[in-house]
């Protein structure tokens, strides 16, 4: 009976009223009938055509068309209402904020990481006890060197990870006696002794094994006392190595495309609101507004270009030498360089390059 509307109508002759309705063209269907009252479903537009004659009341019976048509009349009341529900369950269900409570900045970097694999972490739903539970143990076997004890606490829409670092009681014990031995062949560049006596001078000739550095302290040629010897000793190496380098590289470069984006800033991490469309990118930062120890950033992103280039000569020299102290292991910051090389062999192919290089490098020559 869609579009029909249950009336109740009050004639005084039931024949009169039936003939005004064909008169009418009038359609109902009738539910039940009295003396004076017929109860029956009537189209809204022949209401409107009996409103003039008859004394009409609409029931409001609790029927499956009033059901209907009264949600149909409220259907985004009650889209709103249940989407309201919908949105309060997630956010009371969700997590803003993982705060670890640690003044150790590598430890709280290291177990951010391994929270976000256990999944606690920002904009995820909170996890049952028994969960939390089972990763604390776990982050407690990952950490047994460095945690003595570990909560993970629900604090409304936030973890707080509150822990106590575990304390180191080894004492490192200095030897009595000790020499600073050679690594490796090498003619002395360098000599720093510290304790202890020296035995070589600078362009002396080593070998792999041989003293540099005594523990003896010696007077006369008489031992008087023994300390354990340190120093660093520099020396002059020869390696001949074969490297192969690519004939071309990529350089990134800035293709003028950008778009902004916002990010907060909780405890050491940045957290982006919206997911980035550029796929390689630089960021640049600004701070628009502080409050309650969060920091809010607009920030802009630059999209970076990939172009292929060819080395010059030039570069490749600058290459081979990157090559030669990564692969030798040369530790710059400790004085240790490359003093000479020479090209022996050199092959030329469609996409590399192979060399063979004699190489002699300045670096540490000395170990206790």
């Amino acid at each position: 009976m869609n579009n029909y509307i249950d009336v109740s109508i009050k004639v005084c002759t039931k024949s009169n009223f039936y003939r005004r309705l064909v008169d009418k063209n009038i359609d109902i269907r009738v539910i039940e009938e009295t003396s004076n009252t017929i109860r029956c479903y009537v189209r809204p537009n022949d209401l409107k055509k009996l409103n003039k004659f008859y004394d009409i009341k609409i029931n409001k019976a609790f029927n499956i068309n009033t059901i209907k048509n009264y949600f149909k009349n409220n259907i985004l009341k009650y889209m709103c209402i249940i989407f309201g529900i919908f949105l309060y369950g997630i956010f009371t269900n969700t997590i803003v904020d993982v705060r670890i409570n640690s003044n150790n900045n590598e430890l709280v970097d290291k177990l951010n990481k391994s929270l976000d694999k256990y999944g606690i972490k920002r904009f995820t739903f909170k996890k049952n006890f028994d969960d939390i539970n089972k990763i604390k143990n776990e982050l407690m076997i990952e950490y047994k060197d460095y945690i003595e004890w570990l909560e993970i606490k629900l604090d409304g829409m936030k973890y707080i990870v509150n822990l106590e670092e575990r304390v180191s009681n080894e004492i490192k014990e200095e030897k009595e006696y000790c020499n600073v031995y050679a690594t490796t062949d090498a003619i002395v560049t360098k000599v720093f002794a510290e304790k202890g006596t020296s035995l070589i001078n600078e362009f002396s000739y080593v070998r792999e094994g041989d003293i540099l550095i005594s523990g003896d302290i010696k007077l006369n040629e008489e031992v008087k006392s023994s300390v354990c010897a340190s120093g660093v000793v520099y020396g002059e190496v020869w390696y001949q190595l074969s490297i192969s380098i690519p004939k071309t590289y990529e350089e990134e470069f800035e293709t003028g495309k950008y778009r902004y984006n916002l990010a907060i800033e909780s405890g050491n991490k940045d957290y982006i609101i919206f997911k980035s469309r550029l796929d390689k990118k630089i960021e640049e930062k600004q701070e628009i507004l502080s409050l309650l120890g969060k920091k809010l950033y607009i920030i802009k992103e630059k999209e970076i270009g990939i172009v292929t280039k060819n080395y010059t000569e030039e570069e490749l020299k600058k290459k081979v030498d990157e090559i030669i102290a990564n692969n030798l292991k040369l530790n710059i910051e400790n004085g240790e360089k490359v003093l000479y090389k020479k090209v022996l062999k050199k092959y030329e192919f469609d996409s590399k390059i192979d060399l063979e290089v004699f190489v002699t490098v300045e670096k540490i020559i000395s170990s206790n």
